[in-house]
């Protein structure tokens, strides 16, 4: 595909003023004061209907001893899901022994955690910078950190949100108490986004939910809008006018520097949504594998400088992409999917469990060539009498020519609303299928454009 922009684009910067001006988007602050404030109603402590956390080792300990009285007890890790609450985790990179067993990478440093009510839900997901156990361990304190917290402040009398704004505020709260965690044992660095779906008291442009996000480094929320079928997505990768750097996570809680985190792109999001979306939180391992660039649909003009040999002959006949165009293709290539999926299983609705599952095996496969090659297509290489140097260029080399980027991938997900009545879904399934057709082109100016609030932000 090609995304190519011309006149819409005056007529989307417009909508998306009109939009702003009625909080139809985003709002995205590095600051929750700066959160609009929208009633909620009351958070109730119903019954717990999904709670899940991986990877499995997180339920077990951090690695060191829990007697400590002062660490928040392990009562919220937990292997309960249902298809409207749903996550996994893998690993993409190759295998290191015969049994598969073993991966370069290893351990998974990639850790989230759902817990999920009739009327509202927590999800958290962090991503250890780098390989090895304190990467690991500073994912774990992260999303146990935020997560415990959150639920025991969001029901208690005292600490319960009123409104967005408070609520976006307890979100940021729990960050400093995960980075005390992190520094408490020991971890490395880490991302983190968190995310709170809960009922308004006042619907917005018929969306009676909230999400409220925080996040830091680059794993993103996005939203499948069920009635458009399209993916937007609610935080931001990078900052307005900056290229992505694959290289650069762009923040992170932990030890980054002394015991200090880096917040330079803390970002506090609100959106609101219809019951039947499915907000999803993924890892970078996930997202860049929707990348025009990473799939060899396109390139860019850093790429083509970078690159050099007989890869750039191979970049000649790809258009060049601009990074809005990148992140649009993003977008545009995971919805081309969840709807091929829905279409396929003839589904009236996406859950989260077919949109974790179907997403997850997507970029096993978009990395398949990169894996098999160098778990057995490199063989010759690793025998002959080349220097190592020669022999990593020629690895090089022939993984250039493979789409995909290697990583740990994991997608925590929950579908607004969670289960529904019969009546409910068949009144919705009704609406959803009568009164809004679908709109699939890959310029939809209401679901692909950007809001600059002082940092980019891409959903509606």
């Amino acid at each position: 595909h090609v995304w190519v922009f011309g006149p819409r684009d005056m007529a989307a910067g417009l909508l998306r003023k009109i939009r702003h001006s009625l909080h139809a988007t985003p709002i995205a602050r590095n600051d929750p004061s700066s959160i609009p404030q929208y009633k909620l109603k009351p958070f109730i402590n119903d019954t717990i209907i999904a709670q899940l956390s991986l990877p499995e080792s997180t339920s077990c300990s951090l690695n060191h001893s829990l007697s400590d009285s002062s660490l928040p007890s392990p009562e919220l890790w937990w292997d309960t899901f249902i298809p409207e609450a749903y996550g996994d985790v893998v690993t993409l990179y190759d295998a290191v022994s015969s049994d598969k067993e073993k991966h370069h990478g290893d351990p998974i440093a990639d850790v989230f955690a759902i817990v999920a009510r009739p009327k509202n839900a927590i999800l958290a997901l962090a991503d250890g910078c780098n390989w090895g156990q304190k990467p690991l361990r500073a994912a774990r304190c992260a999303v146990k950190g935020c997560t415990e917290f959150l639920d025991r402040a969001l029901f208690n009398s005292e600490t319960m949100p009123r409104d967005t704004q408070s609520l976006a505020k307890l979100i940021r709260k729990s960050f400093d108490i995960a980075q005390e965690l992190i520094i408490k044992y020991d971890g490395a660095t880490t991302t983190i986004s968190v995310v709170v779906a809960c009922e308004m008291e006042t619907p917005i442009h018929n969306k009676s939910w909230a999400l409220c996000v925080v996040s830091v480094g680059d794993s993103p929320c996005l939203v499948w809008k069920h009635r458009r079928e399209v993916v937007e997505e609610v935080t931001s990768v990078v900052e307005e006018g900056k290229e992505r750097d694959l290289r650069d996570c762009g923040g992170c809680l932990g030890a980054n520097v002394g015991t200090q985190p880096d917040l330079s792109n803390l970002m506090c999001y609100f959106v609101p949504v219809a019951r039947n979306d499915v907000v999803f939180l993924a890892s970078d391992g996930v997202f860049d594998n929707f990348d025009p660039v990473i799939l060899l649909k396109g390139t860019t003009e850093c790429e083509r400088q970078r690159k050099s040999g007989e890869f750039v002959a191979t970049l000649g006949n790809l258009p060049v992409l601009s990074r809005r165009q990148r992140e649009e293709g993003q977008l545009h290539i995971i919805a081309e999917h969840l709807r091929k999926v829905k279409s396929e299983k003839t589904l009236q609705l996406l859950d989260a469990k077919t949109v974790t599952t179907s997403l997850i095996e997507y970029v096993q496969n978009v990395t398949s060539c990169k894996r098999n090659y160098l778990e057995s297509g490199c063989i010759d290489i690793d025998k002959s009498d080349l220097s190592a140097h020669a022999k990593s260029k020629k690895k090089a080399e022939a993984l250039n020519t493979m789409p995909g980027k290697l990583d740990h991938a994991s997608i925590v997900a929950y579908m607004i609303g969670g289960p529904q009545q019969d009546e409910e879904l068949r009144l919705e399934r009704n609406l959803s299928t009568a009164s809004v057709m679908p709109d699939h082109n890959t310029e939809d100016i209401d679901g692909f454009l950007s809001v600059n609030l002082g940092h980019s932000s891409k959903a509606s």
